[in-house]
């Protein structure tokens, strides 16, 4: 399992599955696309079990979300805001520039807290066609929270993320017969649909177990079954969120040492 910063998961992970050991790796699964490739191209060629460690994806919660998008109709808009005041913030503003804001580790708000909106948004609605972005860097050089909007060919997503702020209003996706109402996208615990003749269906499954189970329990299975790549967290999906977020980062000017390797 590898838990280390950002910038070190391509080179870890590829020393590890050429020596033939099994990889859950952080989220997000690397720097950049490239890097990320270049790890799929080994758990590939030493038929090694790779996985992206997002656990959302794997949460009951959420997997009900995917099976009851069919009951809102043609959907329109998808809303998502993971804003998270870092602890290590404190520390930044007063001088200390600790690794979550700092970019020689390819960390900051959006590869540690915006990749909680984007994967969801990836596995539920797939790859953009467009995707607009802003955001505020740091003095450090990372950024600190920003906005993502992706849009589709009926519908667009717009994806709020921050290090230096708190957020407490639900994730939403419309549709034209109702809203499905997530109450923490990066933790489902309360969903509900809200349709539009004022109807009410509660989604909510139960759920005891620790969030980071499922994803446990998914790579350990794999592992069992002699495969390579989890049909959920797939090795497209890791890719193509990434390509968001590589394209996001160009935008908002936000440039890791790892770029240039």
């Amino acid at each position: 399992y590898i838990a280390s910063p950002n910038s070190l998961h391509k080179k870890q992970a590829i020393t590890f599955m050429k020596n033939g050991k099994h990889v859950l790796c952080e989220k997000p699964l690397a720097s950049h696309v490239k890097e990320a490739e270049e790890m799929v191209k080994t758990a590939q060629e030493h038929r090694v079990t790779f996985m992206e460690a997002m656990k959302t994806t794997f949460l009951p919660n959420f997997i009900n979300i995917g099976r009851s998008l069919h009951k809102i109709g043609k959907v329109r808009r998808f809303t998502a805001s993971y804003c998270q005041y870092s602890s290590r913030y404190d520390a930044y503003r007063n001088g200390t520039v600790l690794n979550a804001f700092n970019p020689a580790l390819s960390n900051g708000s959006l590869m540690d807290i915006g990749v909680y909106c984007v994967h969801p948004a990836i596995v539920l609605f797939g790859k953009p066609l467009e995707v607009k972005a802003n955001g505020l860097i740091l003095e450090s050089g990372a950024d600190g929270e920003g906005t993502v909007l992706l849009k589709y060919e009926e519908h667009e997503a717009v994806l709020m993320h921050s290090k230096i702020s708190n957020s407490f209003i639900p994730a939403e996706i419309q549709g034209e017969e109702g809203s499905i109402v997530i109450d923490k996208i990066h933790r489902p615990e309360k969903v509900d649909i809200r349709y539009r003749d004022g109807r009410i269906e509660h989604l909510t499954l139960p759920d005891d177990k620790p969030a980071m189970f499922y994803e446990t329990e998914e790579f350990i299975n794999l592992i069992k079954q002699g495969r390579i790549e989890s049909s959920l967290n797939t090795f497209e999906r890791s890719i193509d969120t990434l390509a968001v977020m590589d394209e996001a980062r160009k935008q908002i000017g936000l440039v890791f040492p790892a770029d240039q390797k």
